[in-house]
């Protein structure tokens, strides 16, 4: 056992942290390329996405 992770042993652990992560996000194709185009012309820091919209939208500057 490990402290701060009772019943995970260390092979286990290792096994965790090399483990890739999987992220599952329904985003339309439109949208992919868009981002794609962004991150191209380096633009796409001002944007973020909004699942409610399906969307790539503009962040206000803060």
């Amino acid at each position: 056992m490990r402290a701060g992770h009772p019943g995970i042993r260390p092979a286990m652990m290792a096994e965790l942290s090399t483990a890739p992560m999987v992220f599952r996000f329904r985003v339309p194709l439109h949208v992919i390329d868009e981002a794609v185009s962004r991150i191209r012309d380096g633009s796409i820091m001002a944007y973020e996405y909004s699942a409610a919209q399906a969307r790539l939208v503009k962040v206000s500057a803060k």
